[in-house]
């Protein structure tokens, strides 16, 4: 519990300043989509973060590509479980995407995107 607690600390002013961005299919009335995913942008505190949620166990895994970045910057992308997965430029984030993927013990991740590159 201590460890959800710091880190919904650590990300409280991404969630005050962003702005909900989604980055997964939209629902069309009762029937979800496979994954769900909302990115959250903060471009005062040169921040992202991504929530993404698996619902349907059939699907394995998903692409999503993000939105709101800049381009031009680099980012370090941490993943809540898997620790850093390395620097990418916000194009390469938006155009390509971030393959996500079943996880055994929960089918949620959370990704923050910081900006290291001014």
């Amino acid at each position: 519990m201590r460890v959800e607690v710091d880190r919904w600390k650590a990300l409280r002013a991404v969630q005050q300043t962003a702005s909900a961005v989604l980055v997964s299919a939209q629902v069309l009335g009762t029937q979800s989509a496979p994954w769900d995913g909302t990115l959250l942008v903060s471009p005062g505190l040169d921040q992202a973060v991504l929530y993404a949620f698996q619902n349907d166990g059939e699907v394995g895994g998903v692409n999503m590509h993000m939105r709101g970045l800049e381009r031009t910057f680099e980012y370090m992308v941490r993943s809540d479980r898997e620790g850093d997965l390395g620097v990418m430029t916000g194009a390469s984030l938006m155009d390509d995407g971030i393959e996500l993927f079943a996880a055994e013990s929960t089918d949620a991740h959370l990704l923050t995107f910081s900006r290291v590159t001014a």
